[in-house]
């Protein structure tokens, strides 16, 4: 694990130190409404694109709960961030408080939230002090509270790299200590049958390929356990950045993959042997199609190097 060398304040006042920083909370009147804790959001110079983030808060005597929460992704085109962490509300004498992931977007003015997933509402002391530490894999957010599992979430869409950070929002000042960073390789899942003439494409091809990409190739023979399979597939399309299918054989199996890949934003890549006529359901999507020979080979490499780069190059945008 890392520790950031830099900090930027983008709102709100911080002051930084070389194993911590405080935030400065306090009170700020909404002219159209009751007073609110101030908002803080300061970004630090590490890339996250997946892993785990730590961090240890502090705060005494506060009359409201502090929100304090890791930012995973923050896109500086219209300021908007996704966090996860403890949340304590706007109202003032607030005692209680509650662990979130959520989407802001931040203005000059207190944070508009998007509550994406929360724990119920529950007391809190005053004074107090707590490690926070969420791991993402994919699509999968994690979150723990003196290492407890608190909250998982499944994001809608894959999350992109950025420098991570911290937001919060405090009556009064806030501690926050050795924030630590992790990160982790990304990974491909590849969903195909289980038989020679695929097992070849997979080890020959696709799993060149996506490590020359920067991606690790798994499938799920390659890590199924005691338990259910299904269960292990869709955790498996959950933590993976993309997923890559081979649709050639009619397979139910890979469809209903496909399908739960589909539905969580993840991004997908369909190859087919050339010739192979698709179903309706999937037709409309972009599908490689490759020669299943020799010669064939080169080209579905180039072609699948292609496509992966390519969505490789959309997650490292802001970067």
């Amino acid at each position: 694990m890392v520790k950031p060398k830099h900090w930027q304040a983008i709102l709100g006042e911080f002051t930084f130190e070389s194993r911590s920083l405080t935030f400065q909370g306090g009170l700020w009147t909404d002219p159209q409404g009751p007073k609110v804790p101030l908002m803080g959001l300061a970004m630090c110079d590490a890339y996250f694109s997946g892993g785990k983030l730590i961090m240890k808060i502090s705060y005494s005597d506060v009359p409201t709960i502090p929100s304090v929460q890791f930012v995973l992704f923050r896109n500086p085109l219209d300021n908007s961030f996704l966090t996860a962490g403890l949340d304590g509300g706007i109202l003032p004498e607030n005692k209680t408080s509650r662990f979130i992931v959520a989407q802001y977007d931040a203005t000059a003015k207190p944070a508009a939230i998007r509550e994406l997933s929360a724990t119920p509402w529950v007391p809190r002391k005053t004074s107090g002090a707590i490690e926070l530490a969420v791991s993402q894999t994919g699509s999968l957010i994690n979150l723990y509270a003196d290492g407890v599992l608190v909250l998982r979430y499944v994001m809608p869409y894959a999350i992109p790299t950025s420098q991570c950070g911290l937001y919060c929002q405090a009556t009064s000042n806030v501690r926050v200590a050795d924030f630590l960073v992790e990160t982790r390789p990304r990974t491909a899942f590849v969903i195909m049958e289980f038989s020679p003439p695929f097992e070849n494409l997979f080890s020959e091809v696709i799993k060149p390929v996506a490590e020359k990409c920067g991606y690790k190739a798994e499938k799920a023979d390659d890590v199924l356990g005691p338990g259910l399979i299904v269960w292990d597939i869709t955790r498996k399309i959950q933590e993976a950045d993309i997923v890559i299918a081979d649709v050639t054989p009619v397979n139910a199996n890979v469809y209903y993959e496909i399908g739960y890949a589909h539905a969580i934003g993840k991004p997908t890549i369909l190859l087919a042997e050339k010739g192979k006529e698709l179903p309706f359901d999937i037709s409309g999507f972009r599908t490689l199609f490759y020669e299943n020979s020799i010669a064939g080979k080169s080209q579905i490499e180039a072609g699948l190097y292609r496509h992966v780069e390519a969505i490789a190059k959309e997650v490292r945008t802001l970067r």
